[in-house]
């Protein structure tokens, strides 16, 4: 369900909405795929919420520990500078992406 979920706000270009680790978090998802040890993550940009992971920037989070999810009607306009889909030290099978 997740999936579904973070695939139209992808498409959209929708920010989401979710915990993680006993935080709220508001992110621009860029990707969801499978890491080189089998996680399906999503990768994206955290723009506010809990700041237990560090300020604003490239995050992933696998979705097994996402909670809450909801798409916002807040949008961005393009993918943020250092998106890199292709990088196959991190991802091995990308699910969707921008």
């Amino acid at each position: 369900m997740s999936e579904d979920v973070l695939r139209r706000a992808v498409l959209g270009r929708n920010l989401v909405e979710f915990f993680y680790e006993g935080g709220a978090k508001v992110v621009e998802p860029h990707m969801v795929a499978h890491s080189m040890n089998g996680h399906i993550l999503l990768n994206g940009w955290f723009v506010r919420g809990d700041k237990k992971f560090g300020e604003e920037g490239w995050q992933d989070y696998t979705l097994n520990g996402i909670s809450k999810l909801r798409i916002l009607p807040e949008t961005f306009p393009k993918a943020r500078f250092g998106y890199n889909p292709l990088d196959s030290r991190k991802f091995a099978n990308i699910q969707f992406c921008l």
